[in-house]
């Protein structure tokens, strides 16, 4: 019985720490920090031209399958080797599971 529970607790966390993200997609810039994220991209995000989208130390972006970070302006990533920058799959590790960025 206690490891049904465990697994049960497992689970719950795991569907629990998507509930938290903030949900984005289109026109993006300005800053994404730690303390708004983590950023689940939902649709094709566009940083357009003239514009600057800067990621700072430490931020968590997951992607939903086949979205794309399309970058017509300028994209400022800002980890460090304390605070990386993680971008992921919302689901699975297999490649292509998202697009990836394309400047």
């Amino acid at each position: 019985m206690k490891c049904l529970s465990t697994i049960a607790c497992a689970v719950l966390l795991m569907v629990m720490a998507g509930l938290d993200a903030r949900e984005l997609s289109g026109n993006q810039q300005g800053v994404w920090t730690v303390a708004d994220g983590p950023y689940l991209l939902t649709g094709t995000v566009r940083v357009p031209a003239d514009s600057t989208l800067r990621i700072e130390a430490g931020v968590e972006v997951r992607a939903r399958e086949n979205v794309i970070i399309d970058v017509h302006g300028t994209l400022e990533v800002r980890g460090t080797a304390d605070a990386p920058v993680r971008f992921r799959a919302e689901q699975g590790t297999s490649p292509g599971t998202w697009r990836g960025i394309a400047v």
